[in-house]
């Protein structure tokens, strides 16, 4: 079973590339500690987090 935690960070991965946490952390105004806790599970993804992901694919399918 595909955790959320790693749900995000594939997704985050492939929508960001190699440098995703520093990425992601600018765009969701946190800093770098808490999207690593994200992704490790170790602290709670908020929901409003899966919106910066969906943002930022939609800006991405926009720009094609």
């Amino acid at each position: 079973m595909t955790t959320d935690s790693e749900l995000f960070k594939e997704k985050a991965e492939r929508l960001y590339g190699p440098n995703w946490r520093s990425r992601l952390a600018e765009d969701a105004g946190k800093d770098r500690a808490t999207v690593n806790r994200w992704a490790s599970g170790k602290l709670r993804l908020p929901a409003w987090a899966w919106f910066v992901l969906w943002a930022k694919e939609t800006i991405e399918e926009v720009k094609q």
